[in-house]
C-alpha cells in the first residue's frame, strides 16, 4: 500500500491497496502473473488497476522465484513426495503420436479405465518390460479410445493401496 501511495495513488478508495496486496500474495503463491492481474482487475471492474497490479505481481513473482523453483503448492507436493501426474510426458513419447505408441505396445498392456486388482497384478507380472501402460475407454461397443497413459510405478502403488484398504460388505 505504501509503495502504491508513493507511486501517486493517493486518492484510492478503501480496499484498493488490499486488492494489490492480495494480487501480489496470490502471484507469489501460484506463480501466475497475468492471470492474477486479469482476475483482480476484472473483480474490481477497473482497468486503471492494471499498472499497480502488474508491478506488485512482478515483484512478488521475482522474489518467489528466488526462493522456490515452483509455485508453493507444487513445491509442497515435491517436498512431501506426494504422487502426482507429471507435467511433461515421458521421454519415450517425444515426437510420437498415440497411434505410433499403441502399435508398438502389446495388446495385453492396454488397460481399461477400471479393472480388478488381481487382473492388474497379472498384467504387471506378465509385462515386466513395459514401463508405460495405455488406458482405454470404450466409446462404442467394440471401439476404444486411448484416454491417457500411466506409469508402472503408479499402477503398482494403486494396487498396493487397493489391496491394503478395507473392503466393504
Amino acid at each position: 500500500g505504501a509503495v502504491a501511495h508513493h507511486c501517486g495513488y493517493t486518492t484510492a478508495p478503501p480496499g484498493i491497496f488490499a486488492m494489490i496486496g492480495s494480487a501480489a500474495m496470490l502471484c507469489g503463491f501460484k506463480q501466475m502473473c497475468v492471470a492474477v492481474v486479469v482476475f483482480i482487475s476484472g473483480c474490481a471492474s477497473d482497468l486503471n488497476l492494471v499498472p499497480p497490479l502488474m508491478v506488485s505481481v512482478t515483484v512478488a513473482l521475482l522474489i518467489n522465484r528466488e526462493i522456490n523453483e515452483r509455485g508453493f503448492d507444487e513445491e509442497q507436493i515435491m517436498r512431501k513426495k506426494i504422487p502426482f501426474l507429471p507435467a511433461e510426458p515421458p521421454k519415450q513419447f517425444d515426437r510420437s503420436s498415440v497411434d505410433d505408441l499403441m502399435l508398438h505396445m502389446p495388446q495385453a498392456t492396454h488397460l481399461p479405465m477400471q479393472m480388478p486388482v488381481d487382473q492388474l497384478r497379472e498384467t504387471l507380472e506378465d509385462n515386466p518390460e513395459c514401463t508405460i501402460f495405455p488406458v482405454l475407454k470404450e466409446v462404442i461397443k467394440g471401439y476404444q479410445v486411448c484416454i491417457g497413459f500411466t506409469p508402472r510405478d503408479r499402477l503398482v502403488a494403486a494396487a498396493e493401496v487397493a489391496e491394503s484398504s478395507p473392503r466393504g460388505p
